[in-house]
């Protein structure tokens, strides 16, 4: 694990694929680096994007580059894993092959 105790995924709710970067660390300037390099500089820019609430994407910076590429962006309800779904299946998942290397 090198130390690496987090992880950042993106999930298309469409195709189903995950991009994923662990994390020894995990800051606002991570979630900004892992979503220009990961997501808009691999599959251009999404129409919308759901995040969880955590303080790396709830910040000024992440809602200027948004507004920069005029994304639409989401917050999940806090304490209610139903209404990102998708996001908890692939956490599972990735939790899941994580524990086995």
């Amino acid at each position: 694990s090198n130390g690496h105790k987090y992880f950042f995924a993106a999930t298309d709710y469409f195709t189903k694929w995950v991009e994923v970067v662990t994390l020894r660390i995990m800051e606002g300037r991570h979630a900004m680096s892992f979503f220009h390099k990961n997501v808009l500089c691999k599959f251009g820019v999404p129409y919308d994007i759901v995040f969880d609430n955590g303080t790396h994407f709830k910040n000024e910076k992440m809602r200027q580059l948004c507004s920069k590429y005029c994304i639409t962006h989401h917050f999940s309800a806090p304490y209610y894993s139903q209404g990102n779904r998708q996001a908890e299946a692939t956490n599972k998942i990735l939790i899941r092959i994580l524990e086995q290397i």
